[in-house]
């Protein structure tokens, strides 16, 4: 997985998963079902945060 960034409409990688098993933050992100939703937490106007969902299962992580 990567995140990007949109810098003058070139999109620059600011994170990259190296490795499966490592997920983001202790989120493994193992199931095809998982979903990554950028949100914008702080009112600056970008979504510089990250919501880590796991449908059916109540799992979460921000």
């Amino acid at each position: 997985m990567w995140i990007l960034e949109n810098e003058e409409g070139i999109l620059e990688p600011i994170y990259q998963q190296s490795e499966p098993e490592e997920g983001i933050g202790g989120y493994e992100l193992q199931s095809t079902s998982d979903r990554v939703i950028a949100y914008e937490y702080n009112g600056k106007g970008s979504a510089g945060y990250v919501l880590l969902y796991r449908p059916g299962t109540r799992t979460m992580w921000m």
